[in-house]
C-alpha cells in the first residue's frame, strides 16, 4: 500500500490484460485497508480522545436505553387505553 510504483504497476497490469482479482484476494485486500485505517486511529488518537469517545458512547447507550423505556411505556399506555375504550364500546353497545 505504501509502495506508490508498486500500486500503479498492478493496476496498470489489471487494466491491460483485463485481470481481476479472485474474491479471496479482494476480500483479504479490504480487510487490510480496514486494519491500516483501524492502526492509524489507534496510533492518532490520544488517551483524552479515547476518554472522550468512550463518554459519549456511555451518554448515547444511556439515552437510548430511556427512550426505549419510555417508548416501552407509552406503548403499555397506549394499550390500555385501547383497552379501556375498547371496554366503554362494548358497554354502549349493550345498552
Amino acid at each position: 500500500m505504501g509502495n506508490k510504483e508498486a500500486c500503479f504497476a498492478l493496476l496498470r497490469h489489471y487494466q491491460q490484460w483485463g485481470v481481476e482479482a479472485c474474491p479471496p484476494l479482494k476480500h483479504m485486500g479490504s480487510l487490510l485497508v480496514q486494519m491500516r485505517f483501524l492502526v492509524r486511529q489507534a496510533l492518532l488518537t490520544t488517551t483524552k480522545e479515547k476518554t472522550k469517545r468512550e463518554e459519549y458512547q456511555n451518554k448515547t447507550e444511556r439515552r437510548m436505553r430511556r427512550q426505549l423505556r419510555l417508548i416501552e411505556e407509552m406503548t403499555t399506555d397506549l394499550s390500555n387505553q385501547t383497552e379501556e375504550h375498547n371496554k366503554m364500546v362494548r358497554r354502549d353497545r349493550e345498552r
